[in-house]
């Protein structure tokens, strides 16, 4: 595992590169884009985990923070959507050159299963081979009544409200204006997979997981997996608890080494 910083010296940002454990590792290479806020910290030993296992089958993985999180240059006040985008881009490069990966996977969970898919449709399929969507969030504009409908079930309000300019705060991560405008310009169910391989593997059915997959079910590329494990990625406590989903993550193994040829 080594930790380094990547981009240049205006953006940096933070990665853990997780090599491959096998005797004669083949350049193959996944990127995982974490979910916002609170469920970046919930993801965190998840995504850990996930990187170990994809290790163990010959893939190399890069982890990174999107710029205003985490280790990442940057605050979250002045950051926009495409910022994030752009990042996704950035680690996709930066991970090709380390491996010499011709091809990249790319996992996103929540938040960063839209932002994964955003992305990749930009870059390709000669960039992007397969993207696995986990728990994905499908639009910037459920995803900010999400937020507000959270934020609004608290009973202790301190961290979590609405300012006057329209800014999301939750929990103390906070979604400034503009980089909500761009997000909820976003609709996963109004774009079209153009990739080897996609897997929208969900811990819960739900009205909009099948909205997803009523929209992209004829695509001969998609997948659909509803494998129960617990997924209430917006769960707080004061513990500072993890969500750890081992089937999710299992079926996202066993489904990457599977549509490898």
């Amino acid at each position: 595992m080594n930790v380094f910083y990547f981009g240049d010296s205006q953006r940096q940002l933070y990665g853990v590169l997780h090599t491959p454990r096998v005797e004669a590792p083949t350049p193959k290479a996944v990127l995982l884009c974490y979910p916002f806020g609170h469920e970046y910290m919930l993801a965190h030993r998840a995504y850990r985990q996930l990187a170990m296992l994809l290790t163990r089958i010959g893939y190399s993985v890069l982890r990174f923070d999107y710029r205003g999180t985490g280790d990442s240059s940057g605050e979250l006040d002045s950051i926009g959507f495409e910022d994030w985008l752009d990042d996704i881009e950035i680690a996709v490069n930066e991970l090709q050159q380390v491996t010499g990966a011709k091809k990249v996977d790319i996992v996103g969970l929540r938040l960063g299963a839209l932002t994964a898919t955003c992305t990749a449709l930009k870059l390709g399929t000669d960039i992007v081979d397969r993207v696995v969507l986990w728990d994905p969030v499908l639009s910037g504009l459920a995803y900010e009544k999400e937020l507000i409908d959270y934020i609004e079930s608290q009973t202790d309000r301190q961290g979590f409200f609405v300012d006057a300019n329209q800014g999301l705060q939750s929990n103390g991560f906070y979604m400034n204006p503009g980089f909500l405008r761009a997000l909820k310009e976003i609709d996963l169910v109004k774009l079209a997979p153009e990739f080897r391989g996609v897997l929208h593997i969900v811990s819960e059915a739900t009205e909009h997981s099948e909205q997803l997959k009523n929209a992209w079910r004829d695509s001969p590329c998609y997948e659909f997996r509803h494998t129960p494990a617990p997924g209430d990625w917006n769960y707080v406590d004061v513990y500072g608890s993890i969500l750890l989903p081992q089937p999710v993550i299992q079926g996202i193994v066993e489904w990457i080494a599977n549509t490898e040829a």
